[in-house]
């Protein structure tokens, strides 16, 4: 089992290794105002990857006093890191969904972190099983209360990705929330368990870093060109219909329209009639606010 965690943990190095690389190469990009914060998270969860790697090399790697001290700076970045994501992973998912937070959360997430930093502490120094299990669950408190945030708060969402992003957190956290209370209790699973978890939540955070890097060029390329009939894919929007909605976007009458494609009014009607009941819409504002979301 300590093999196949190590082997999971590895994995999950590399991946969180890329994470940040994509979160460094997202921050040049003017207009994403999220993503220094970005990198915090990226850095402080490579920290703790390395520390739990390094755990499970040491037993293979190292003996006596060497392994002692390695151990011992390690323990201290582990809780030291453990103890900041517990405070910043809920302010930074808060803040990505657009949810403020109340005073009583801010109280009760950095309680959390401080309860912590001195449980962790108190296990490292004596070996009682009690600080251990309180230690493994505290965190689980903290995926829990962004699980909650993500199902209350998923409806109220405006941005695709951040909602596509938060419906697979929502899923993965799910799943694992009980497994990782089952380690709290029976400790010989939390190595495979927690490689299995940390590579499941950076896999998600890699995929949501390739798509924002995606959406990203997509918007800085449209500041200085149109959009394209691919763009609207979903809608099977025809090429006829697409040259009716640029025309539109420019503000141009149903006559206006007709004169500058070359055809009736009464076409023009039906064409508009048409992209109306396929963007499920009713009016040329609502069509726009659509096809504007569809771009991102």
């Amino acid at each position: 089992m300590d093999k196949a965690a190590l082997f999971l943990s590895l994995a999950s190095l590399v991946i969180v290794s890329m994470d940040l690389s994509l979160s460094i190469l997202l921050s040049k990009r003017k207009d994403v105002g999220w993503a220094k914060w970005n990198i915090v998270l990226c850095s402080t969860l490579l920290g703790m990857a390395v520390f739990f790697t390094y755990k499970l090399l040491s037993g293979f790697l190292f003996t006596g006093l060497p392994k002692e001290v390695l151990d011992f700076v390690f323990e201290v970045v582990f809780i030291a890191d453990t103890s900041f994501i517990i405070v910043f992973l809920c302010r930074f998912v808060n803040w990505l969904i657009a949810r403020p937070m109340t005073k009583a959360e801010i109280v009760l997430t950095f309680a959390n972190g401080i309860v912590y930093l001195l449980v962790s502490v108190a296990s490292a120094l004596i070996d009682i099983v009690v600080l251990d299990q309180i230690q493994a669950i505290l965190p689980v408190l903290n995926i829990s209360y962004c699980l909650v945030v993500g199902v209350r708060s998923y409806g109220t969402i405006e941005n695709r990705l951040v909602k596509n992003v938060t419906m697979v957190f929502c899923i993965i956290s799910l799943s694992i929330v009980p497994l990782l209370v089952l380690c709290a209790i029976w400790t010989p699973l939390r190595s495979i368990v927690f490689s299995i978890a940390e590579m499941a939540y950076f896999i998600m955070y890699l995929t949501f870093m390739f798509i924002s890097i995606e959406k990203t060029e997509k918007t800085m390329e449209r500041k200085n060109g149109e959009p394209t009939l691919e763009d609207y894919g979903k809608y099977h929007i025809t090429e006829r219909e697409f040259d009716v909605i640029k025309l539109i976007r420019k503000g141009m009458t149903n006559k206006e329209i007709g004169y500058e494609l070359g055809i009736s009014v009464n076409t023009v009607n039906n064409h508009i009639a048409n992209i109306f009941q396929k963007t499920g819409v009713r009016s040329r504002i609502d069509l726009l606010n659509v096809l504007n979301e569809a771009l991102w």
